[in-house]
């Protein structure tokens, strides 16, 4: 194979092992950027999780302090005690005080001239130390804003009032969540806030990540509060360009290629040392002195040695 022609198939192994790397490198890059997504679903899904864990301890505290604040029913002192609350609150929007499923007053409208029958709930909740029994109904509408809803809380005689909307706010295209609350003893869970998902209680319950419809859902819950939530982002969106993905792709290209180019190297320093001089004269079709072996230059040390072996003194015998 003269220069050329071995010029040409190097070329071509490189370029064939470049190829083939980069084949490689982006089916595993892709694969590496789902796996970072998934992660990063995951850590989005935590974060909304302690969101929800804070607006359940907020609602707790309010029904115990309100449940025990030692004043008289609906007084102005119990008003006044329920708005500093709730001035102070970062989830609970207004509370207020029922008997017998009936509401009497709120910390927004006041004492109300007629008592209003509470909503059925939509759920019942036991806290996992049995301190308190919550009746929830998640998307009800608000007597402060009919044409509103909230997470209306009903515990130990106090009613608290979540607002979705603020919770709602925890999305983060492309990432989005979705807040339930559920009830530990018959293992079911009501929407909260957030977007309809199509994953059944016992999926949510899991709290293993699943993919549907091109969509993956990362599903937690609390182990303080009834409380469960549900990241979720589309493939599409996970296997979206960025930088990250770009240098994850250079890098397994690179190695491929490196590792391509390695191997076509080391086949041409394989053939390159069975076609040397030396390793020739070492073939046995030289040493039976058959005609293709005269088509080699041997050694001048090889001549030597033939000659020895013919008992003839050197190389000056192959010339006779």
């Amino acid at each position: 194979m003269n220069g050329a022609q071995q010029l040409a198939r190097n070329v071509a192994l490189m370029v064939l092992g470049g190829a083939l790397g980069a084949g490689i490198a982006l089916a595993g890059a892709r694969e590496l950027q789902i796996r970072f997504s998934e992660e990063g679903l995951l850590r989005y899904a935590q974060i909304v999780l302690r969101m929800g864990d804070n607006a359940a301890m907020e609602t707790r505290r309010a029904a115990l302090q309100f449940s025990s604040d030692n004043l008289p029913f609906c007084s102005d002192e119990e008003l006044a005690a329920m708005r500093r609350f709730v001035y102070n609150a970062a989830f609970v929007k207004d509370l207020g005080r029922e008997k017998d499923g009936y509401l009497y007053c709120t910390s927004g409208l006041g004492r109300l001239e007629k008592p209003a029958k509470l909503p059925v709930p939509t759920i019942a909740v036991l806290s996992p130390d049995l301190a308190i029994h919550a009746n929830i109904t998640p998307q009800d509408k608000l007597l402060l804003a009919p044409n509103s809803s909230g997470i209306v809380m009903v515990a130990e005689g106090v009613t608290a009032v979540v607002n979705p909307a603020l919770l709602a706010q925890v999305d983060n295209p492309p990432m989005r969540a979705t807040g339930l609350i559920y009830d530990r003893e018959h293992q079911t869970v009501a929407r909260a806030f957030g977007h309809s998902i199509p994953l059944p209680a016992s999926e949510v319950l899991a709290q293993r990540p699943v993919k549907q419809d091109g969509i993956y859902y990362q599903p937690l819950c609390s182990s303080h509060f009834s409380v469960c939530v549900v990241a979720a982002e589309s493939r599409h969106d996970m296997l979206t360009f960025h930088p990250g993905y770009f240098v994850s792709y250079l890098v397994t290209a690179s190695l491929f290629s490196t590792v391509g180019g390695a191997v076509g190297d080391s086949d041409r320093g394989h053939r390159a040392a069975v076609l040397s001089p030396a390793a020739l004269a070492g073939a046995p079709s030289a040493a039976r002195g058959s005609p293709a072996a005269g088509d080699v230059r041997l050694s001048a040390d090889r001549e030597s040695a033939i000659g020895r072996d013919r008992g003839c003194g050197g190389a000056g015998a192959l010339d006779r």
